[in-house]
């Protein structure tokens, strides 16, 4: 599994076939959070797997 920066608070995650998610920084009530999706192929939809606490949990959800 590969975690590739793509700036700004974002990264993807990816394994050696193919992408397996997006995880974004995101502020909610002022408190850090990791929001995983799933980009959905054919109509390039947005899937949500979750916000999470830590970075290392989000990349596991992109896994799972």
């Amino acid at each position: 599994m590969t975690v590739i920066p793509l700036g700004n608070q974002l990264w993807q995650v990816s394994d050696a076939d193919a992408v397996l998610g997006y995880i974004d920084q995101i502020v909610v009530l002022g408190e850090i959070r990791f929001r995983v999706r799933r980009l959905r192929y054919p109509d390039a939809r947005w899937i949500k797997l979750g916000e999470f606490w830590e970075f290392d949990s989000a990349v596991d959800a992109c896994v799972s």
